[in-house]
Formats: C-alpha cells, structure tokens, sequence
C-alpha cells in the first residue's frame, strides 16, 4: 500500500525568500517564522491549508487567555520540542493512504456515487454549482 504522511513528505506550498518551497507539516510549523506566505493558486486551498495548521497549532499550544497568546507571539517562533512530541505521537493519522485511518477521508467508502474529479475544485464551476470564484462554463 502507498504511503504519503503529511507531517514529513513535501507537500505544502510555502514561499521563502520570495521563492516556492514545498514543506511538511513540521518543517512549515517550525519554519513558520521564515516563511512570507503559504500560498495556492487556489484560494479554497490556501484557506484550508491555513485552518489545518492553525488546528494543529490550537492542539498543541492554545491557551485560553489573551496575555498566554501574547506571550507565544513574542517568542516569534513556535516550541520545536512540543511539535515534534505532537508529531511523533500522533504521526500514523496523517497517512494519507492508511489503511484504517486515512487522513480527513473514510477508508469504508463506497464508489457508488462517483462523480467528476472537478467536483474536488470547490472554486471552478463544474456541473450545477455556483460559479462564485470561476466564471466558466463547461
């Protein structure tokens, strides 16, 4: 079986130093102080990319006052060591192509009701949806 863990394979397009970089989830946590933007083409991408990294950072640090967040702002940089604790135990859920637990997906899922790959492309208009980011027609 294929395996894809998103918390090391290269996957997250991050610009640095003005040029793109594609980086794990650690690697764009812990460089996150060096990075100038996470970016996609797509905005629908981007937006979750920056939900998913914030969960992880909520998960891992998270306080619940304001003068705890100002205090994790000035350090200017996240705790390596609380990442990759959080990384190392929990690792296996980012699977992608794990075979009971795949990563945000149903590893029991029936085909039964399959439908073009650009329905994956909440932006582009395919079908009956809205064309709220793309003004094309199929």
């Amino acid at each position: 079986m294929p395996n894809f863990n998103l918390v090391n394979e290269k996957w997250i397009p991050c610009i640095v130093n003005g040029q793109i970089q594609t980086l794990g989830l650690l690697q764009t946590l812990i460089a996150s102080h060096e990075i100038e933007a996470v970016y996609d083409p797509s905005p629908v991408v981007t937006a979750s990319l920056h939900r998913l990294l914030l969960a992880i950072l909520h998960r891992n640090f998270g306080p619940t006052e304001l003068s705890k967040w100002k205090k994790l702002w000035e350090k200017g940089k996240w705790e390596e060591k609380i990442l990759r604790d959080y990384f190392a135990k929990t690792i296996s859920r980012f699977n992608l192509f794990d075979a009971n637990y795949p990563f945000y997906q149903c590893a029991s899922l029936s085909f039964s009701y399959e439908v073009p790959i650009s329905k994956l492309f909440h932006e582009l208009s395919s079908g009956n949806n809205a064309t709220l980011f793309d003004h094309t027609t199929e």
